[in-house]
C-alpha cells in the first residue's frame, strides 16, 4: 500500500494525510525538553519526551483496564526526586500528586507542545 502522506512531519513541513488533514508546529519527542515539575508534596517530578513506543508500552501495563492508561504513562515517563517508579508504586503516591499528573497529561496543550504553561 503506498503511504499517503506528502511530506513527513519531521522538519519537512507539516504532512497531509489521505483526509487532507494537516500536523502544524507538532514538535516530535526527540526535539522536545523534559518538562520539571514540583508536585504538591514538593516531590520532583521530570517528564521525559515520549514516544509511541512508551505509549504501547503504557498500553500493555494497563492490561484490560482503561482507567490505568495516565498511571502507566506517568510510570513509562516520569521519574519522582531522580528515581523511576512502576504503575503499582503511582497507585500509592499521594493523592494530590496523583491528581497534579493526571491533569499534566490530561491536557491536550502538554501532549501537543510538551511544555507546560
Amino acid at each position: 500500500m503506498k503511504n499517503q502522506t506528502n511530506k513527513s512531519a519531521r522538519g519537512q513541513g507539516p504532512a497531509a494525510t489521505k483526509n487532507n488533514a494537516s500536523i502544524k508546529n507538532m514538535p516530535t519527542a526527540a526535539h522536545a525538553k523534559p518538562v520539571e515539575l514540583i508536585l504538591p508534596t514538593g516531590t520532583k517530578c521530570l517528564v521525559k519526551p515520549f514516544f509511541g513506543k512508551d505509549v504501547i508500552t503504557a498500553q500493555r501495563m494497563m492490561g484490560s483496564d482503561p482507567e490505568k492508561f495516565i498511571f502507566a504513562m506517568i510510570a513509562v515517563t516520569c521519574t519522582f526526586d531522580g528515581k523511576a517508579v512502576v504503575m503499582e508504586d503511582v497507585e500509592f503516591m499521594d493523592g494530590y500528586d496523583v491528581l497534579e499528573l493526571m491533569t499534566y497529561f490530561q491536557q491536550t496543550k502538554n501532549f501537543q507542545s510538551g511544555t507546560r504553561k
